[in-house]
């Protein structure tokens, strides 16, 4: 690949509030001071303080720009290969552990729902039968374990310096197995750039998968469509109302 395309590859993930570009035109200044302004003692001989000078060009600009298109290429592939919904296994389970509004999991059709609530501790909701009536009504409790096979949580990623990356996620209680994973990207600046162009209420630079980064980034599926993509109700026993 030559210059010109590696750098409209990696263009939409560099990220800058133009603060690289003040320190390559500080360097720039420098270099041309230090050139043609500088004491004399330094350096006698003005084809060799040109040389410096040069050398002084090239090398900050390149060790400005290093950092920002190290960040770049890695977001890069995060973005590409890591970020977005993935679905390894969908399968059929009675019940789901982990998301809010456990009630409405019931009313979709799972046999029950649990949550672990920091004031209530364990819940569960359950649709069960009135005995006397006959008729079926959803029930939330607390219990004392959980019973669910599957269970939705979420986690920090460990990634390169370029990024921070987070992952919600389906996977089986027990052996841990990821079934599906939702990964969300956020692009770091160069420290460069935040050390020339500060800012105090920065807006994240995300992705979530393929395609150009940025503020307005929304996720491609929302959570209750994920989760409903990876698990299916055993019996499908909802009827839409509680």
């Amino acid at each position: 690949m030559n210059p010109i395309d590696y750098y409209r590859a990696l263009e939409p993930y560099i990220i800058s509030y133009g603060g690289t570009g003040r320190a390559a035109f500080l360097v720039g200044v420098l270099a041309f001071w230090f050139a043609f302004f500088a004491p004399r003692k330094w350096l006698k001989r003005a084809r060799y303080r040109l040389l410096v000078a040069l050398l002084l060009l090239v090398g900050g600009i390149a060790l400005i720009y290093q950092e920002t298109f190290t960040i770049a290429r890695q977001a890069k592939y995060l973005c590409e290969h890591e970020a977005g919904v993935k679905i390894f296994r969908t399968v059929r389970a009675p019940g789901l552990l982990g998301l809010g509004g456990i009630v409405s999991w019931v009313q979709y059709g799972f046999e029950y729902a649990e949550l672990q609530t920091v004031m209530n501790g364990k819940l569960r909701a359950e649709r069960v039968l009135d005995k006397a009536t006959g008729k079926r009504s959803i029930k939330e409790y607390r219990v004392e374990e959980f019973i669910s096979e599957y269970e939705y949580g979420s986690e920090w990623l460990s990634t390169p310096a370029c990024c921070s990356g987070r992952r919600n996620f389906v996977r089986v209680r027990k052996t841990g197995e990821i079934l599906g994973q939702e990964v969300m990207i956020w692009i770091r600046r160069p420290h460069i750039d935040r050390l020339f162009a500060p800012i105090v209420e920065e807006a994240p630079i995300r992705c979530y998968g393929p395609g150009r980064p940025g503020t307005q980034v929304v996720p491609t599926m929302r959570t209750d469509d994920f989760v409903k993509a990876v698990l299916v109700p055993t019996s499908y026993a909802g009827d839409g109302e509680p």
